[in-house]
């Protein structure tokens, strides 16, 4: 994943697009349990706001974040300080880490990925056995999407493209996960989003 977009408005991102973020991070927390505990990874973490607010409601948690813009994980440093392990890397090639994670989030980044079946597949094998992966975008049924995908590939030549819920679905099968929960939500009136949350099946070798 390789976007511009992101150096040039670190800045001022949490202000530009503060309710979309704030409405997309809360589904993200919402689908968590409520004693979410041990190692987190947010895989596109951006400004650091949503691992700010996983760290107040989890405060035992330890978080980590990658990101591919330099200038957004500045923003996330000065947010987080020595609370989150911050990593510069392309979130479409995951790094090595020494331990697996119970938990990995991603949101707002899926439309980012060229090959998302392989990018699906690095998180599986980054989860323990029975971990959590928690995995939100906006929807190709938005309005922004509709009507708007030649501006965005204008304005952030790093835009793939924007998945449905039920294409997201059959990936997640494919890559060796299993469902637990999915849903659509409205952002705002001009954009939709999808969640879902995914465990990776047992092996039963």
């Amino acid at each position: 994943m390789k976007s511009n977009y992101y150096q040039r408005i670190a800045s001022e991102y949490d202000r530009k697009w503060r309710k979309f973020s704030e409405r997309t991070h809360q589904v993200v927390l919402d689908a968590l349990p409520t004693d979410a505990s041990g190692r987190v990874l947010d895989i596109g973490c951006g400004t650091g706001a949503l691992l700010e607010r996983l760290i107040q409601l989890h405060p035992d948690i330890r978080v980590f974040g990658i990101d591919t813009s330099a200038a957004m994980l500045a923003e996330a440093g000065k947010r987080l300080g020595s609370r989150a392990t911050l990593v510069i890397q392309d979130s479409e090639r995951l790094p090595e880490f020494a331990e697996p994670f119970d938990v990995i989030i991603s949101s707002n980044v899926l439309h980012y990925i060229e090959n998302p079946a392989d990018w699906l597949g690095q998180m599986h094998g980054l989860l323990k056995p029975g971990g959590l992966l928690i995995l939100q975008d906006f929807s190709k049924s938005s309005r922004a999407v509709r009507y708007g995908t030649w501006l965005m590939r204008r304005i952030d030549r790093g835009f793939r493209q924007a998945y449905g819920l039920d294409e997201v679905k059959v990936l997640m099968v494919e890559v060796g996960f299993s469902v637990e929960k999915r849903n659509v939500f409205p952002i705002d009136w001009l954009w939709k989003g999808w969640l879902v949350r995914v465990r990776p099946v047992a092996d039963q070798s």
